[in-house]
């Protein structure tokens, strides 16, 4: 087959996350925040995200908010954790796997404490929360996990065998820090094996073990670990193995095939830029369903997802003039390879949820054409209860660097903005696809034509779910980018000290509350 020609192809696609709370806020992410009401001091680790948006062109001068570095949010008290069980209770799918998960947590924690003690109501709130965060992610931007974290030193000093509470805070830590020297690394990494020993979920393990990985792998890649014999590094083949591993497990449980998928391919995803250990983990992967589960179709559905992922690893993830000619041959070959199998496994079993999703990846990386992109989004929106990913793919599909523009992409948000599914939150793609123009230029907040959709989409969003702190906290910084400063008043008045910290760094928040007070009086 031939090299794809290099003109259209810019930097490979970021992998879509399991956590459903990312497929909404794509480029949003959260980083770590411990603060302390009973016990001690809090510090927080923050990632400013750009509230994203754009469209009909007006330039304006944008007002920026730049966080002071080394500084911290001040302590607030330490708040009950929400009840999961009414969390989930919103949820119109995957119910079984929460209930699971969170009765499995709860009788492990029962083996672990048979008699009744004080701290046990705070443990199994927290269990219960950590269920949810599994099954669904902090799905609608209420900031469980910063929640979450903000109790995890607690629950960890009340109880004598505190690794769950710590391990499964590192899948959230994981996400977006990684550890930064040689003792950490390894001590996560012994931490992550001794968990496997413990009664908790198998999936637990699974997405303790993930992490770990993504830890090891982000961290090398910063050039904070070296591989050295003996070093964590050398220790990414053994835990590879226990994490294929514990998917077999998952397969013995049966758990529902879009979480199997889900699993399976951000294992790949995690690993996708060393060959070496993307074809162990595709090898593991085959070895699992072999033992566990032989002659389930979700087994080449993963192979073709192996094989599109090693097509981008071949490629490298620059823009198209950086690739060499043979990074091109085998990117064409991968995704060819991919789209024979995926499209045999479509044809054998179209109930596999996970095929549409992994096409949409190969049809990106062949150029097909729109046609061919928009026949899988349909299909993996009849799949799939949760609609996200498969927006997001397709919205990644008409970015300007890809194969649309500013204004397709645009009209994209609004047609997904006309619906009434707040359930799966399809009207606040409008804010995803505002995204990357507005990037380019945030003054677009300012322009009427722009904002009031957003405003109308994001007020009613918050109608039906006021906690959603991350939420409202784009629509904050927004309207402060857009120079709408009595939205921005309202909206920091209910968001008082809650905030999410990954939206606004450092002192950003109270640099904003000072930017809105001098503001007063002077909207757009």
């Amino acid at each position: 087959m031939n090299p794809l020609p290099p003109s259209p192809l810019p930097p490979a696609p970021v992998p879509q996350k399991s956590s459903p709370v990312l497929w909404a806020l794509l480029g949003c992410g959260l980083f770590l925040f411990a603060f302390i009401g009973v016990i001690g001091a809090g510090a927080i680790a923050v990632l400013v995200l750009r509230a994203k948006h754009q469209i009909p062109q007006q330039q304006t001068a944008a007002y920026v908010v730049e966080a002071a570095p080394n500084t911290t949010a001040p302590a607030a008290a330490l708040k009950p954790l929400p009840d999961a069980d009414v969390l989930a209770a919103r949820m119109k799918w995957d119910q079984d796997i929460y209930q699971k998960l969170r009765d499995e947590s709860l009788a492990a924690y029962q083996k672990l404490h048979p008699n009744p003690a004080p701290p046990d109501a705070h443990a199994q709130a927290a269990l219960k929360l950590l269920a949810y965060l599994a099954t669904w992610g902090d799905y609608y931007g209420e900031g469980l996990w910063q929640q979450y974290n903000a109790h995890r030193e607690q629950l960890s000093a009340e109880n004598a065998d505190p690794a769950v509470f710590e391990r499964m805070g590192e899948v959230y830590d994981f996400e977006d820090t990684h550890s930064s020297n040689e003792e950490s690394a390894m001590n996560s990494v012994r931490d992550a094996i001794d968990f496997q020993s413990s009664s908790y979920p198998a999936y637990f393990k699974f997405l303790v073990d993930k992490a770990v990985l993504s830890d090891l792998f982000e961290a090398r890649s910063s050039g904070d670990l070296h591989p050295s014999p003996g070093s964590a590094l050398e220790k990414i083949p053994a835990l590879l193995d226990l994490t294929t591993q514990t998917y077999a497990e998952l397969l013995r449980e049966h758990l529902p095939n879009t979480i199997l998928f889900r699993a399976g391919s951000n294992l790949l995803a995690t690993v996708n830029d060393d060959e070496t250990t993307l074809k162990a983990a595709s090898a593991g992967l085959d070895q699992a369903f072999a033992t566990a589960d032989k002659g389930d179709p979700l087994a080449d559905v993963l192979k073709g997802n192996f094989y599109t992922e090693d097509a981008w690893c071949a490629r490298g993830g620059g823009w198209a003039s950086s690739v060499t000619a043979d990074g091109w041959k085998r990117f064409a070959d991968r995704l060819a390879t991919a789209n024979q199998i995926l499209t045999a496994v479509y044809a054998a079993h179209p109930d596999q949820t996970g095929t549409p999703r992994v096409m949409m990846t190969v049809v990106l990386g062949q150029q097909q054409s729109r046609d061919q992109m928009e026949l899988w989004y349909q299909r993996g929106l009849k799949l799939n209860p949760d609609p996200i990913p498969y927006h997001m793919a397709k919205r990644w599909y008409l970015l300007p660097r890809w194969y649309g523009s500013d204004e397709i992409e645009w009209t994209f948000g609004l047609e997904c903005a006309k619906s009434d599914d707040w359930a799966t939150k399809t009207p606040t793609m409008l804010l995803e696809c505002v995204s990357d123009a507005a990037d380019n230029n945030s003054g677009l907040y300012a322009n009427p034509e722009t904002w009031a959709p957003i405003e109308h989409m994001l007020r009613e969003y918050l109608d039906h779910f006021p906690n959603a702190v991350t939420y409202r906290s784009r629509f904050l910084k927004c309207a402060v980018q857009g120079g709408h400063w009595t939205v921005a008043a309202e909206q920091m008045k209910i968001l008082g000290d809650n905030w999410d910290r990954s939206i606004f760094e450092g002192n950003e928040y109270e640099q904003t509350r000072q930017l809105i007070a001098a503001h007063q009086g002077t909207d757009n």
